[in-house]
């Protein structure tokens, strides 16, 4: 669960008692609203605000202290109403900065995660106009009670991560994740000169070095943490999707040869795969 939902409160705090329903509504709702803690009158009024256009897509919502004196509430007060509509998907806080209405809906990118082989190199989604955002992240650090299973190896054995942020011309942000195994580095030539390449760059010196590859495939979702959700244009309220890659040789799936992490947002992409790589 998202830190949203679980702070969202269920009753009006003390210090605020209902003042009657915010104006502008009509006569039939006015006695359903009265019944409502008040941070949720504020919240449906807002959010009637959104509905008819008075706050536009991509608007700022009034600040607290705005919000504050319209509605005579207290501040816990209107930051529980944001809050709701925050968890409903109706707005979005950036990180340290102020709250918007989410723009309206887009139809949502392919990302096609097929692997495709043409002679000696391979194909990847980032061959469709993905660009680096920034210097990728490279270190060697040591596998993890958690990740050593995923890996096939033991806890405590060396491998190199590549952390990478990339963006796409319509405006869509991934995060990339890499690790390669130590032993993998040290017994295929082209990857020992370059753990950090792109995962295509490394499926080929694999195949140049004879190994015969198989790819594994799984997608899970997980609510963002507030810097995700900033990096890749996230509501906090919207899970995000996390596809991982493991590459292995067709004939031992024992151990992994790498592992690949995809963060991405689903409202700007969704993921597209062939049954088999060509």
């Amino acid at each position: 669960m998202s830190t949203v939902n679980q702070d969202t409160p269920h009753t009006a705090p003390p210090v605020d008692v209902p003042n009657g329903p915010p104006p502008g509504t009509g006569t039939s709702s006015r006695a359903l609203l009265a019944r409502l803690p008040r941070y949720q009158q504020i919240a449906e009024d807002l959010r009637e605000q959104i509905h008819t256009g008075v706050l536009a897509p991509g608007e700022p919502l009034p600040s607290e202290t705005v919000l504050i004196d319209r509605y005579g509430v207290s501040r816990i007060t209107v930051r529980a109403a944001v809050r709701a509509l925050r968890a409903a998907g109706l707005v979005i806080t950036e990180h340290g900065r102020a709250t918007y209405v989410r723009l309206a809906p887009t139809q949502p990118v392919d990302l096609d995660l097929t692997i495709r082989r043409v002679g000696d190199r391979f194909h990847t989604w980032e061959d469709d106009g993905w660009t680096l955002v920034e210097e990728p992240t490279r270190y060697r650090t040591t596998v993890d009670q958690a990740l050593a299973p995923q890996l096939g190896m033991a806890e405590g054995e060396p491998v190199f991560v590549c952390e990478r942020l990339l963006t796409h011309p319509s405006g869509a942000r991934v995060v990339h994740r890499m690790w390669v195994p130590f032993t993998v580095c040290t017994t295929v030539p082209g990857i020992e000169a370059d753990p950090f390449a792109a995962p295509a760059a490394l499926y080929g010196h694999l195949t140049a070095a004879g190994r015969d590859l198989s790819w594994h495939d799984a997608t899970t979702a997980r609510m963002p943490t507030p810097d995700e959700a900033t990096t890749l244009k996230a509501d906090e309220g919207v899970p995000l999707l996390i596809h991982t890659r493991t590459t292995t040789g067709a004939g031992d799936q024992s151990q992994s040869m790498l592992r690949e992490e995809l963060c991405l947002n689903p409202t700007l992409l969704s993921l597209t795969q062939e049954t088999s790589a060509r």
